[in-house]
Formats: C-alpha cells, structure tokens, sequence
C-alpha cells in the first residue's frame, strides 16, 4: 500500500448529489475516498498492470499532497462480483479533480504497444460487475507514529432507518468509538473511523464502519473488547440500536492490502 503521512482509508464505497446526503449523517468535512471495484482474472496481471499503469502517477499526486493514501485490495473471502479494488484517498473535490486531470494526462502517453495490452487485459474482465463508489469520511482516526502499515482492513456496511442518520452517529461516538479508542491506544488497531456514501452503486447503506490491523491475529483481541462492551449496554441502549438500523441489511468485508 502507498501512503501519505499513513492515511489510509476504509473501503468500498466509491460523484454527484449525495444518494444520502452526508450533512444530515454528522460532520462530513473529512477527507474522501474513491473505490473502485473490478472482477479481473486469476493470477497478478491486474494488480501489476495498475502499478505499472498508474503507479507513478499517483506517488506524484501524493507528494504534492493531493493523494493522501492510494492501495490495491482483495477480499479475504472471495465473492463473485469483485476479486480487486483500487482505493484513493484525497482531502477534498479540488484534490479528486486534480487526480482525475493527472490519470486523463497519463493516458494521453501511452504507446500503441501499452494500449493493446491494456486491450486485452480488460477483454479477460468481467467489466459488467465493475462499480467505482465514493465515501467521505465523518469520523477518522490513526496511530501515531511507529504505527504499522495496514495490511487488513475489516469494514462494515450499515443502514439506518429513514431519519435516524444523526441518532446513528450519536450511537456510535457513544457506544462504538470509545472502543476503538482503546484499541487504538493499546496499538491493536492501526486507525478506525465512519464514513458515509457520496454515491454509492449496489445496496441501500447509509454508514460504514472501518477499522485498520497490521495483524490479522489481532481480530481476536477486537472481537474480546466489543463483547465486552456489548456485557455494558443497557437494555435502552439495544433497544436503541435496533430502532437505529435495519439488522437484516448489515454486510461486511475484509479486505487484505496487496503489497
């Protein structure tokens, strides 16, 4: 994975009017997140061909401080619609636009040579299961520094009932965050945060939920401090929970960061 300053970034969710509009979601002044979703063929074709492709263009856009992080991810347990995504990260609109002039630029230079083997990379996709997704980021943080990179991100899909988006939020800096926090501290976790969709293709989610290992061993250290946490709720507060969000909708993925 290639970073800036190590931010990184949740997953999946990859620009137009807000299906859900962020504002009413909780502070959406965060950095964003284009993700983009492909069903390549077997073997290392795809991901090197990106690093080959777009690699030093977007280690440039980094260090001007355009690209905060930049990775190419796998599911861990495979599904039939994506066996790779490309993730971007950037602080704001004038930073995606300014990464979208940078690849539209470097396409512009490809030899006859470079197109047709592009050509017939995408030709062994399945391009009908291609989706691009955009998130923004409410809630966001990392491990100082001394942190590990990621190599696993673990996220959650979530979808709140129309007009609790903002007891959702409140939810999860009571119930989720302080969590987190600890888990982020005692350095089991690399970062975490929420974040909300921008646009968004497939399924009705309205948050998500990321959470950054180094090791993917810590997950058991993860799942002990949220049962924990669950033993303290309050009956109100499943109660609360439950009038929150739609149960039956939640997905979840773990994505392994390819080196």
């Amino acid at each position: 994975m290639r970073v800036a300053t190590q931010v990184l970034v949740c997953l999946l969710v990859l620009a137009a009017v807000p299906a859900v509009p962020a504002a009413a979601q909780g502070d959406a002044s965060g950095p964003l997140t284009m993700i983009s979703h492909f069903k390549a063929p077997p073997g290392d074709a795809f991901p090197d061909w990106v690093r080959t492709m777009y690699g030093a263009t977007l280690e440039g856009l980094v260090e001007d401080g355009k690209v905060l992080a930049w990775g190419i991810t796998m599911p861990l347990f495979h599904h039939a619609e994506t066996t790779h995504s490309i993730y971007m990260s950037v602080p704001d609109w004038a930073s995606l636009a300014a990464a979208f002039d940078a690849f539209e630029e470097r396409e512009g230079t490809l030899s006859a040579e470079e197109r047709a083997a592009m050509g017939e990379l995408f030709s062994k996709m399945d391009m009908s299961t291609h989706r691009d997704e955009l998130v923004q980021h409410v809630r966001f943080a990392l491990g100082g520094e001394g942190t590990p990179a990621e190599k696993y991100f673990d996220i959650g899909y979530h979808t709140a009932h129309p007009g609790k988006g903002p007891q959702a939020m409140t939810l999860y800096d009571r119930l989720i965050k302080p969590v987190y926090e600890r888990l982020l501290a005692d350095g089991v976790i690399t970062g975490y945060g929420a974040f909300v969709p921008v646009e968004h293709s497939g399924g009705g989610w309205t948050h998500g939920g990321w959470v950054g290992l180094a090791d993917l061993a810590k997950m058991d250290a993860v799942h002990a401090a949220f049962d924990e946490a669950e033993a303290s709720w309050t009956p109100e507060d499943g109660q609360m929970v439950m009038e929150t969000f739609d149960a039956s909708a939640h997905y979840d993925l773990l994505l392994q960061v390819l080196d």
